[in-house]
């Protein structure tokens, strides 16, 4: 959108085929993806770590991909989605 690719694009780019997203922290919103393609890597869900294609994991990919406008307009989209 901006000219520079989007946090889910350049987590794609690394080529990995497995990514844990940590649950962001603080208003600021820090976060950490550890990126394996070790399938039996651990989710060490304990400390808030979700796999990307958990609904949990998509979920917080999404959160932090999006700005607040670009969510709004998703949001939008679905709820008149649902409406059909």
């Amino acid at each position: 959108m901006f000219g520079y690719p989007s946090l889910v694009e350049r987590l794609a780019g690394i080529g990995k085929s497995r990514l844990l997203i940590r649950e962001p922290c603080t208003h600021h919103q820090w976060t950490f993806v550890l990126a394996t393609d070790w399938k039996g890597f651990p989710e060490w869900k304990a400390i808030e770590f979700h796999v990307s294609t958990s609904p949990q994991g998509a979920a917080i990919l999404e959160r932090l991909d999006l700005s607040d406008r670009e969510m709004k307009a998703k949001n939008q989209e679905r709820k008149q989605m649902a409406l059909w």
